[in-house]
Formats: structure tokens, C-alpha cells, sequence
């Protein structure tokens, strides 16, 4: 995972009354133009200089922290908010969701806090009056935002503690229980109060094992299921241990202690595909406590799992396998979310030629949108109707719109009824595609029930429901959008 761009990027000038927090926008953000475009419409610089001066006013430590934010929720904006967003230079920077409120509020406390450690007496009394706010911040995020996980107390761990104790004895060391999670199965909570910043779980890397080091030996060639388990134990003594000389117990011990493939930066620059031990205690969720992960300390020789938001002892920690569609997750990691996923996009594709560039609308000039359940949107109004501005912005310069002439006209809304009608028409095609639920159910079902069927037949199912459910918002919100135009054109023709 990448590290904060704003902390890396950002700076202190101190002076003898107060202190200035450069914050910059790196220019090596994929991203880079869209954001500074939405930086300077909301006046703001790709470097904005923030002046901290006595901030032992309430209302002044809110109104600093405030501008912070604005320029930190910006800079960590995501592909996707980028383009739902509905940020533009006539709406305020605010709450976009919540891991772009995560970043935002962890990279200006991490910047606040490296500071703390080299400042002057007066320097860091305006830096801890400013921390104290966004921890402030950070703990009312929390308690809106907080998963209440319900632990199945019936379950024995037994094996788990076993590998809990093998990881200790190698030296892994972990602020985590493992539990069973109901609905979730094995999970991970905190056994302590843990802020924003603290570790989690760290991980030597002499037992991690890479697809690299695999390869560069033989055990690669041996595919007998009786060679490869010695073959392993033997490389690896301390990660399989001689005994498991079984396939059976092979596939128990590589279930308990790995996760799926994940990518790791090694010191030397290299970036390796490698088995986590007890990663894959940690559970996939939409609001998680580990983001940033992936990268072995030089200093340490480990893997740290560091958490950019708290977790209170007893809460399950949770941690990104990243920003992922639901059809991503299935594939690779076996698993539907749960709650809405906002990367659940259809991607559409235009001809290049179709539309002109618009000198105020950059995003019209993309050949490649998307859209997603219109449910996600909070605009449902005229010239909005639940879906993104970026597409209808597209569809409209087309018919040779620009965003200065978007008002309420005979000739605008003629043209927004034939937009919302040949959307609606792509999508009602769409869903015949996708077929009748109750009948795609049976074909695919046969003989079983919904509720008697495998797993991977009940997670294809709910995958096709839930495109259902996508395509259907959108034919729904057009529907209620041609309402809207056929309306205001109703009082046009009753003026006439």
C-alpha cells in the first residue's frame, strides 16, 4: 500500500508565536490535474501554507482543523470519489466517505505528530492543541461509523490459539485475540484500547514466505502432494513443522496460518508476491482499521500492520484487502461484502469522436465512464437524477451543451429527455440480459435449494442480484428523471 501523500509531501516552518504546516499535493498523484483543479476552485494551492497561531480558541483550533481537512480530503481522493464525488467548484469540501475521512484525518494527525517531536515549548503547545482536536474528530468518527462484531463464545479456538502461540514463540507479536465471528467466521479483535498509529501486529519476515524464494528452489518441480509437504517442512522447519507430513493437515495448517497472496516491498525495492502468517485472521470490511500495509521496515526486519483509525478493545480489527468491485472479491478472495460496496461500478465505453472537449468540463472529454446504484448518490434533483455528473456531462456536450448554458430551457430539457430515454433504454436492455431472477435462480440451482446450495452457487446468485439491483436503480432513477423534465416542460408549453 502506498504511504500518505499529504505527510510526505507536507512541511513546518516555525517562527517565534506560531508555526506553518506547508501542506502540497505531490505531483506524482495519478490524479494530479483532476485534484488541482479542485484545489484552486476551492482556493486552495497544491501547496497551501496553514498558519497555527496561539490556538487556544475553540473556535479557532476548529476553523484551522477544518481547512485542513478540506485540502486532505482532496488530496486522497480515490478514482471513484473522484468521479461520484459531485465535488465542483460550487459545493463544499465535505464528507466524502469513509476511507477518504480516514486518510484524510490520519495523515494530518501522523504529520502532526512527527512534528511534535522537534518543535520549540510554544511550537508544541499549538501542535498539541491541534492534535487534541483531531483526536477529538477521529473518536466521533468512530462511534458513527463503529461494526459491532458478534463473537460465537461457542466456539473453541483451540487450534488457533495453538498457532497463536507458535506465531509468539517467532516472534510475531500482536495486540489481537482470535474469535469467531458470527457471520464472518474467524476474526481478529483488540485486547486493548489501540490508537490511530499503533501497530497491530508485527510479523519477522523469516517467516513469511515469497513466491520468489519458492521458485529459486525445487520445490516448484515437485508436484506430488507427498514430495511437496516434506519438500516444505524441510525448507522450512520453524513455518511447517515436521510433523504435518500429511496433505490433510498441510492444507489445515496453510488455511490457519496464511491469507491469500498479498504484495510486499521489501527493502530492496523489490516488490514480491508473498504467504502472510495470520493475516488472514483479519477480515475484509468497508470501513477498516488497516489500510496501509505492505511494506517491510528496514529497521525491523518486519511487517507491520499499523491502524489509521482506533479500535477499542473487544472490537473486531478489520483490515482493506483494497478498493475493490464486489466481482474482484468473489474472484479472489472468495466473498460477497456485506453493506454497499461504493467500487461496484459497470464501466461504459464511448466512441472517441463523439463529443467535443469542453474547456470547463474536463471529465466530458473521457471516452470511459461508469455508473453504479444510483442509491449511493445524494442529488436526485433536475439535471442530476441519482447518476454521475461526469457521464451526463458527456451525453450533453455531445448534443453541444456546456455547462454554461444548463439551465431550465425548452431546448436543454428536450435534450435531457432524450439523454435519460436512450440511458434507460441501454439499461432495460441490460436487464433483459441479466434475465428474470426467480428463473436464472432455478437454471442455476437445479436440483438444490437456495438454502441448501454450496457456497460458491449461493455467492454467484447473490452477485447476479445484486447487478439486478444495480441496473435496476439506474432504469429507476431515469424513470423518475423523465418525470422531472416531462414536468418542468409541461410548464413551459402552459406559458405558451
Amino acid at each position: 500500500m502506498e504511504d500518505s501523500k499529504l505527510s510526505s509531501s507536507s512541511v513546518i516552518i516555525g517562527t517565534d508565536e506560531s508555526c506553518t504546516i506547508a501542506l502540497e499535493l505531490s505531483e506524482n498523484d495519478p490524479f494530479f490535474d483532476k485534484k488541482k483543479n479542485l484545489l484552486h476552485n476551492k482556493g486552495f494551492h497544491i501547496r497551501e501554507h496553514v498558519q497555527l497561531k496561539s490556538l487556544t480558541c475553540p473556535d479557532s483550533i476548529a476553523t484551522t482543523l477544518e481547512k485542513m481537512l478540506q485540502i486532505a480530503r482532496i488530496t486522497h481522493l480515490d478514482e471513484i470519489e473522484l468521479y461520484f464525488g459531485e465535488i465542483d467548484e460550487c459545493s463544499s469540501v465535505e464528507y466524502c466517505s469513509p476511507r477518504n475521512e480516514v486518510e484524510a484525518l490520519n495523515s494530518i494527525l501522523a504529520l502532526v505528530n512527527s512534528m511534535l517531536s522537534r518543535k520549540t515549548r510554544t511550537e508544541m503547545n499549538v501542535l498539541q492543541a491541534l492534535r487534541d482536536a483531531i483526536v477529538d474528530r477521529f473518536e466521533e468518527f468512530v462511534d458513527k461509523n463503529r461494526e459491532e462484531a458478534r463473537i460465537d463464545k461457542s466456539y473453541i479456538c483451540d487450534k488457533e490459539k495453538r498457532v497463536a502461540e507458535w506465531g509468539e514463540i517467532n516472534g510475531i507479536k500482536s495486540k489481537l485475540e482470535i474469535v469467531y465471528v458470527e457471520g464472518a467466521g474467524r476474526g481478529a479483535i483488540a485486547t486493548k484500547d489501540l490508537k490511530a498509529g499503533d501497530v497491530a501486529m508485527e510479523i519477522p519476515v523469516s517467516i513469511i514466505i515469497s513466491e520468489e524464494l519458492v521458485h529459486q528452489s525445487d520445490m516448484h518441480l515437485r508436484i506430488q502432494y507427498d514430495e511437496l509437504v516434506p519438500a516444505l517442512c524441510n525448507k522450512y522447519p520453524d513455518v511447517f513443522p515436521p510433523e504435518l507430513y500429511t496433505w490433510e493437515q498441510f492444507l489445515w495448517a496453510c488455511e490457519l496460518w496464511y491469507s491469500n497472496s498479498m504484495k510486499v516491498m521489501f527493502p530492496d525495492g523489490k516488490l514480491r508476491t508473498c504467504l502472510i502468517p495470520f493475516a488472514g485472521f483479519l477480515n475484509h470490511s468497508l470501513h477498516p482499521h488497516i489500510i496501509h500495509y505492505g511494506k517491510v521496515d528496514s529497521m525491523t526486519n518486519t511487517l507491520k500492520f499499523p491502524l489509521s483509525r482506533p479500535c477499542l478493545i473487544g472490537e473486531q480489527c478489520c483490515l482493506s484487502y483494497g478498493n475493490f468491485s464486489s466481482s474482484h472479491l468473489i474472484t479472489f478472495y472468495g466473498f460477497l461484502p456485506q453493506g454497499d460496496n461504493p467500487y461496484d461500478v459497470i464501466p461504459l465505453d464511448f466512441d472517441a469522436g463523439e463529443p467535443d472537449s469542453m474547456e470547463d468540463c474536463p471529465v466530458s472529454s473521457q471516452t470511459t465512464h461508469m455508473v453504479r446504484g444510483t442509491w449511493l448518490s445524494k442529488n436526485h434533483n433536475i439535471f442530476h437524477y441519482g447518476l454521475p455528473s461526469p457521464l451526463l456531462n458527456f451525453l450533453r456536450s455531445a448534443q453541444g451543451l456546456t455547462l454554461h448554458n444548463m439551465t431550465i430551457t425548452r431546448s436543454n430539457l428536450e435534450i435531457e429527455m432524450q439523454i435519460l430515454e436512450d440511458l434507460q433504454s441501454t439499461f432495460n436492455n441490460m436487464m433483459e440480459n441479466l434475465g428474470d431472477a426467480d428463473l436464472v435462480d432455478r437454471e442455476v440451482l437445479c436440483y438444490s435449494d437456495r438454502e441448501t446450495a454450496a457456497w460458491d452457487v449461493k455467492l454467484a446468485i447473490e452477485f447476479k442480484d445484486l447487478q439486478r439491483r444495480i441496473v435496476s436503480s439506474i432504469v429507476t432513477s431515469c424513470d423518475a428523471g423523465i418525470k422531472l423534465v416531462q414536468h418542468e416542460l409541461s410548464k413551459w408549453t402552459a406559458e405558451e
